[in-house]
């Protein structure tokens, strides 16, 4: 088990307060998210993600990037199919 600090990002709320960015996005961040906000709130925030920037190339700043946007794919997903007459979104991954 490793002790120590786990690396995570700073999400910055917009005007309606679920469309928002994430300031890096280091290997803890989407555990942060679930702790901070919950699972399901966490999901819709993710959904709404407008852009993520990362400030710089080392790994504690992007490493997390690849699971959190694999994880939205998931959840946007998940939202277009429980959606009538929507299309399925398409599938991608890092």
């Amino acid at each position: 088990m490793r002790h120590g600090h786990v690396v995570s990002s700073t999400w910055i709320g917009f005007d309606d307060e679920l469309n928002g960015a994430l300031l890096d996005t280091g290997e803890g961040t989407l555990g942060q998210l679930y702790r901070t906000f919950g699972e399901q709130r966490a999901d819709q925030l993710i959904s709404k993600l407008a852009f993520v920037f990362i400030s710089h190339m080392h790994a504690d700043h992007h490493v997390g990037l690849c699971r959190l946007m694999t994880h939205r794919q998931k959840v946007l997903t998940h939202s277009l199919s429980l959606t009538p007459g929507r299309p399925q979104a398409p599938y991608s991954s890092c």
